[in-house]
């Protein structure tokens, strides 16, 4: 993919401008949309067909979680970036159970927006350390009640699990284990495999949840 189309969904003109300004100084990001109201979001992407939806936490008119689910629904290619000011344990748990693909904090976004971007379309997490935090306190409590604990991971499953959660793609994983990708891959699927699960996300998810990696 040589361009990377994305739509900015946010009430606050300023952030807006400011997201339009950092994307625009990639050569490999387009941003092909923008819009204050939540209950546009859905037709913009419509119109627009972006590869991103770099959505506020908080809207007018939507909630964010059932917009996720929304767009998820519809468009189940379309990756979703959360972005807020707000740590709220059952604010972020909602938008992670609705299908969000990554979380980053306001007061780091704009520096961390292009590689934000960047990493979700390669199939990485964005994701603040604090929200990794705030998962794994707010799920931390049902680990009890979801049954056996997954299969024993490898300690090097356990290495790529990490890196997971720190939002890195297999080809960023790979360049820190020095190993190749294709090995990645293959550690990764046995990740999915052991966990029960299906993507990156819900591994993630699991990992956090479960405490098997430390975050």
């Amino acid at each position: 993919m040589s361009v990377i189309r994305v739509l900015i969904a946010d009430d606050h003109p300023v952030v807006r401008s400011g997201l339009v300004m950092q994307l625009a100084r990639a050569q490999d990001i387009d941003v092909v949309g923008e819009t204050g109201e939540g209950s546009d979001v859905l037709a913009l992407i419509r119109q627009v067909h972006p590869h991103v939806v770099i959505l506020d936490a908080v809207m007018p008119q939507v909630r964010a979680s059932d917009l996720v689910r929304q767009i998820k629904s519809q468009y189940p290619t379309v990756k979703v970036i959360v972005f807020s000011a707000y740590e709220d344990t059952a604010l972020v748990r909602g938008l992670f159970t609705a299908g969000v693909d990554g979380y980053v904090l306001k007061e780091e976004m704009l520096t961390r927006v292009v590689d934000a971007v960047r990493d979700v379309m390669r199939g990485g997490l964005p994701l603040s350390s604090r929200i990794a935090a705030a998962m794994r306190d707010t799920w931390h409590h049902d680990t009890d009640e979801k049954g056996p604990h997954p299969d024993a991971l490898t300690l090097r499953e356990r290495e790529v699990l990490l890196l997971m959660t720190q939002g890195l793609s297999n080809r960023a994983i790979a360049e820190k284990l020095y190993v190749t990708e294709r090995t990645v891959k293959f550690h990764v699927g046995n990740i999915l495999g052991k966990l029960g699960v299906r993507s990156r996300v819900e591994a993630v998810r699991v990992a956090i949840e479960q405490g098997l990696v430390d975050v």
